[in-house]
């Protein structure tokens, strides 16, 4: 198998991606992802409209792309959420397909999204964080609807919360699953001994 990835930049502002896999044995491509990305000028946001990446909170509730956990080092309990990025996987299969836009205004950053599943649905979701200096807290809802007439298979709404004070890292996450009527939750910390 083999594989393209291609991407540019026009200044800060604008950016485009492109990614092809294709095995030897096949005629077409396995795989094919692009995105393009428009940053604002006057306030902090983008728009990237293709494959994305939506990361919030610890992960229970909307987390995708390739995500590797392991606890061989302290910071492998943590997820770091990155909110909205444009994604340019190979195989094209964790990434979301829609269009989704993040905005900072004041504190509150705010990031809506809507994706196309391999379904046939959609995949509506938002995040409102708000972000202080030592730390976030983040609301955010999602809802895969599929079919007619129009359910949901998936639903699910999440808390988190993320601190650092005096160098130790204090985070947690809640979440409840609409369609299962089940709660999961997770918290932990990171501190120098």
């Amino acid at each position: 198998s083999y594989g393209l990835r291609y991407s540019m930049a026009a200044g800060e502002r604008f950016s485009a991606g492109l990614a092809i896999s294709k095995s030897t044995d096949s005629s077409v491509p396995d795989a094919l992802t692009g995105n393009l990305c428009w940053r604002f000028r006057r306030r902090p946001g983008q728009i990237v409209a293709g494959s994305f990446n939506a990361r919030f909170g610890q992960g229970l509730a909307l987390w995708n792309g390739l995500s590797i956990s392991g606890l061989c080092r302290p910071g492998g309990f943590r997820k770091r959420s990155s909110s909205i990025s444009p994604s340019s996987s190979f195989t094209g299969r964790y990434a979301f397909r829609g269009i989704a836009a993040e905005v900072l205004c004041g504190r509150l950053d705010i990031s809506a999204a809507g994706a196309f599943t391999a379904e046939g649905g959609v995949l509506p979701a938002l995040n409102l964080t708000w972000l202080w200096d030592n730390g976030q807290m983040g609301l955010t809802h999602y809802s895969h609807i599929v079919g007619v007439p129009v359910m949901a298979d998936d639903r699910k709404t999440s808390v988190d919360i993320s601190l650092t004070l005096q160098g130790i890292d204090l985070f947690a996450e809640t979440a409840y699953d609409w369609v299962n009527a089940s709660v999961a939750a997770l918290a932990g910390t990171v501190f120098p001994i």
